[in-house]
């Protein structure tokens, strides 16, 4: 295969295409789509991710690529493809839905496995006196130890102690090299949802609804919507189980979508029980946290990736299913560019990948019934609850008599 003499990057601006450059021949053999690279633009570097190699420009005089940021790839084709399908359906620039698909733990590089940590070499008191004579001829390595100063343990993670002194690595690494500071690996603890012993549960026998809806979901041939509509408890997570189990079973990957607030130990807990081999992304990871989940999801070594909107993204090599669990909820809407709905992009990665999308809720959203009835999606149905409990008593109480009789008593008081 030739080596690229033309790459095409979706440059990190707001501007809604991608541009042309040279590949120097220096960069051309370890050169790949889907990694980040720095190029110039206008005055300045920016980063970009490389999306295809053209064989032509219409272009005579292109710029050169600078640098290559990632070894591998971060994007596989498929993403890149959601991505740019992301970008025009929500009116974004491609490199903004890039921004979103890849976290930033994955884009920083830092190990998997262990994070940096900085900490003061010298007594407190020497520290002390270091930073008022750094005050003036280097003021952000002054302000570096300060903060170490100011910390419990006089010691902080080494990106979040540059990040606070809004300084670059240099003056750390210049504290570091004089001794005021020094640098340790440590391990990364689990996330606390994936932390713990968890039994083994095996499945339930299926309902005969259950089982229905299974049935429809293991027939389906390539692409195909379905909307699971249960009451509260009649077993939607039971069925995603069995359905996952059965993905499992042919190799692929499974991701399941949940509302952030739902995302809680007893959630993970339910499959972690069933599947050991578990991810989980949410907002709050730490940086390297993120960056061990997203590896585990690339390699395959997680094969059920459970989390909130921006796991829609994950990078799964082999996908079987998505499920998108309380669909209607507000929380899988991105209110910050981009702006996408994570239920629609699971649709359309699914449409692509050719693979059955499963959304659930008691209350389904407008948009998903609509499409039922339309025939865009099948409607499977869970009318009682798993084990026979009945459903609490409902009772509608008219609001509007209430108020009248409240003004009544007002007035005769």
């Amino acid at each position: 295969m030739p080596l690229p003499r033309l790459a095409e990057i979706a440059v990190r601006t707001a501007v809604d295409r991608s541009f042309h450059y040279a590949v120097p021949e220096r960069l051309a053999p370890l050169l790949r789509i889907g990694q980040r690279v720095m190029v110039p633009f206008g005055p300045r570097l920016l980063p970009g991710t490389v999306v295809s190699f053209p064989e032509r420009s219409e272009f005579k005089k292109l710029k050169e690529i600078v640098s290559i940021q990632d070894p591998e790839p971060l994007c596989t084709p498929h993403l890149l493809e959601l991505t740019k399908w992301v970008a025009g359906y929500y009116a974004c620039a491609w490199s903004e839905a890039l921004e979103a698909a890849v976290p930033s733990g994955a884009k920083s590089g830092r190990a998997a496995s262990s994070i940096q940590i900085a900490a003061l070499g010298v007594p407190p008191e020497e520290a002390k006196a270091s930073a008022l004579a750094l005050r003036a001829k280097a003021p952000r390595q002054s302000r570096m130890l300060e903060i170490l100063l100011g910390e419990p343990g006089t010691e902080l993670p080494a990106a979040d102690l540059v990040r606070a002194a809004k300084a670059s690595r240099a003056p750390l690494n210049g504290l570091v090299k004089t001794g005021l500071v020094r640098l340790r690996l440590e391990e990364v603890p689990d996330d606390e949802l994936l932390s713990g012993e968890v039994p083994l549960q095996k499945p339930l026998a299926p309902t005969a609804e259950q089982a229905a809806a299974l049935q429809e979901i293991a027939s389906c041939e390539g692409f195909g919507a379905f909307l699971l509509h249960g009451v509260t408890g009649s077993g939607k997570t039971e069925v995603y189980l069995q359905a996952l189990a059965r993905v499992l079973a042919r190799g692929q990957q499974g991701i399941v979508l949940v509302p952030e607030i739902a995302l809680t130990p007893q959630t993970v807990g339910r499959f972690r029980a069933r599947f050991r081999d578990v991810a989980v992304l949410h907002s709050r990871l730490t940086e390297a946290q993120r960056r061990a989940q997203w590896d585990r999801i690339r390699s395959g070594k997680a094969r059920v990736v459970v989390g909130a909107r921006s796991a829609v993204f994950a990078p799964a090599a082999d996908l079987g299913l998505i499920v998108v669990d309380e669909e209607p909820e507000g929380s899988f809407k991105q209110q910050s560019k981009p702006r996408y709905h994570a239920r629609d992009v699971a649709l359309q990665r699914a449409r692509m990948l050719g693979i059955p999308v499963i959304l659930g809720s008691a209350t389904p959203s407008l948009e998903s019934w609509e499409a039922t009835q339309s025939g865009r999606m099948q409607l499977l149905t869970l009318h009682e609850r798993q084990g026979g409990g009945a459903l609490p008593p409902v009772r509608v109480v008219d609001m509007r008599q209430e108020l009248r009789e409240m003004k009544k008593l007002a007035h005769l008081s």
